[in-house]
């Protein structure tokens, strides 16, 4: 009778929702019993012993949860009638306590369903790790994601031919490249709970135009956005402190309002963006990553405040005929070191805007104000007197600096090379190497890959990197006269708990919540086995009172947890 029940609530969901294409949508999930566990979380992926222990548990606790054997009955007779009249074609595990149904056929497209409470499992591109539907996503074209799923995992949808994503309020992670490739998405809603968006999780999604990042989020993952080339507007939060690595290179972003709680601005942050016209760095930024704004044509503007004290080389490679508005003296710009293109100009002491980035949008006026009477009025005419002792000593080329931006910008992008990396942060143990790929532009040679610290990180006659120690290292690419840096930052791998510590009775369970950076595989073991046990998905049970230890290690990282059994 509890199949019967639980197959006419996929039946009910499939049937309001078959007619809806190319959608995600949050749906009802089927409710768990509310005594069950306090809510922990329990796993399949249990030893014949454990599932042993377990089954006390079920009869006392929560006489309705359908037992792992019992959702892998694939030949009962009621469930087969009821799966003929879905059409599933597929269905299986995808959390501790989640399933996924897939239905329809690959010529309407395939509708999954994933219901449950929990995590959903992490997977990964290749075979042995792979999504359960890796065979089909290319046909799935809606996707249904309950109300009670907390976390969706790396490369959870990647490659679905979707059109549009409603996140479930419940969801408070979004994996690595958990979009990946969803070439066809054109809409993401994510809901205020999510704190966490991973590395790449919505990278070549080239029909998305544009996107709302909700207050709340802790972290947004290195090219999280990256080479969404339809991405033309973005709305950040304030409390988003860092923009990393990569998270919106190659994009068509035409303006960005950098929130003022943003401190750092990553690597290759906004490298390729060729639409951006301006922008502006608020003050409490303190370091601007290497790169962080390479290549990014038509950059005309940008305004710097005097809190930066850090930046990287290639800041502004290639972004001919910029004008630099600087919140400090001349005698700070110096200290900074910041690499800027030749034809640049600085002028010092700008009031830098605390709005909107309207400001920067009005360069033109500082451009032709030839009139000396305002230089003092406003800090924008300040910009002039820099601007006419250049006038004075090269009147003709200088008067005219548009024609020497069209010249220089030309040769850039009709001939050279680009060189961009798959990760530019990459880990001692785990996730050890990244690639560079490069491409000719007109160009013919042989690609050559130096290291400035082969101690931090090696590269191969291929690009292929590796990591060696902690540290930074700039890999050079060379073809002929052409050549192109790209920095390398090799970090510790780390492990984090939610919680160091927790207390339950005999005969009840809690579940071991482990963050990795990067992700990788976690394994448990308990001191004392008598006391409490742990299985491979970080459950513990107690079994008798007493104090236990379990030993949480990933990529090489350990910590304890220590259990107090009443």
């Amino acid at each position: 009778m509890r199949k019967k029940r639980i197959l006419a609530v996929l039946l009910s969901s499939a049937i309001a929702f078959s007619g809806m294409s190319g959608n995600v949508f949050a749906a009802e999930d089927i409710a768990l019993e509310e005594e069950f566990s306090d809510g922990a979380d329990v796993t399949e992926d249990v030893t014949e012993e454990s599932i042993e222990d377990f089954t006390g548990f079920f009869d006392r606790e929560s006489e309705g949860f359908v037992i792992d054997e019992e959702m892998k009955d694939e030949t009962d007779p009621e469930t087969q009638v009821f799966a003929d009249v879905l059409n599933v074609a597929e269905s299986g595990k995808c959390g501790d306590n989640l399933t996924y149904t897939i239905t329809g056929d690959e010529t309407n497209g395939y509708t999954l369903t994933i219901s449950g409470m929990g995590d959903m499992y992490n997977y990964s591109w290749y075979e042995e790790k792979a999504v359960p539907w890796s065979g089909k996503k290319k046909n799935i074209v809606n996707i249904v994601i309950g109300d009670q799923v907390t976390s969706i995992g790396d490369y959870a949808f990647s490659e679905c031919n979707i059109t549009s994503v409603i996140i479930p309020k419940s969801v408070t992670n979004i994996g690595e490249k958990a979009f990946l490739e969803c070439a066809g998405l054109t809409s993401v809603i994510i809901p205020k709970g999510v704190t966490n968006i991973g590395e790449f999780a919505f990278q070549s999604c080239t029909s998305l135009t544009s996107i709302e990042i909700p207050e709340g989020i802790i972290s947004l993952g290195g090219g999280a956005f990256e080479s969404c080339t339809g991405l033309t507007s973005v709305t950040l939060p304030e409390g988003l402190t860092s923009l990393k690595s990569g998270l919106f290179q190659r994009t068509g972003l035409t303006s960005v309002i950098i929130p003022k709680s943003v401190t750092e601005i990553g690597w290759y942050a906004f490298e390729s963006c060729y639409s951006l016209t301006s922008i502006i760095i608020p003050e409490g930024v303190t370091t601007i990553g290497s790169c962080a704004f390479d290549y990014c044509r038509n950059l005309a503007s940008v305004t710097i405040p005097v809190s930066v004290t850090s930046v990287g080389i290639g800041v502004f490679s290639g972004c001919s005929g910029l004008k630099i508005a600087y919140g400090g003296s001349k005698e700070q710009w110096d200290k900074l070191s910041m690499e800027v293109p030749d034809d640049a100009t600085i002028t010092y002491d700008a009031l830098i805007p605390t709005g909107t980035p309207k400001p920067t949008e009005t360069p033109t006026p500082t451009a032709v104000p030839t009139e000396v009477p305002k230089p003092t009025s406003t800090p924008i005419p300040t910009l002039v007197p820099t601007e006419l002792p250049k006038l004075t000593n090269t009147p003709v080329p200088t008067s005219t600096p548009e024609p020497t931006v069209i010249p220089t910008a030309k040769p850039v992008s009709d001939k050279g090379i680009t060189a961009t990396v798959m990760d530019s942060t990459i880990y001692t143990k785990g996730k050890n190497s990244t690639t560079i790929t490069v491409v000719k532009n007109d160009v013919t040679g042989k690609v050559k890959f130096t290291s400035s610290n082969k101690k931090v990180a090696t590269v191969t006659s291929k690009g292929v990197v590796k990591a060696k120690k902690a540290g930074k290292a700039t890999i050079t690419v060379k073809i002929g006269t052409y050549t192109q840096k790209i920095v390398i930052q090799v970090k510790k791998p780390s492990l984090k708990l939610a919680k160091s510590s927790a207390t339950i009775k005999k005969g009840k369970i809690v579940k071991i919540k482990a963050t990795t950076t990067p992700s990788g595989k976690v394994t448990y073991k308990s001191s004392n086995k008598k006391v409490a046990t742990v299985t491979a998905k970080g459950i513990v049970k107690g079994k008798k009172k007493g104090t236990v230890t379990i030993i949480v290690t990933s990529n090489g990282v350990s910590k304890k947890f220590k259990v107090k059994v009443k």
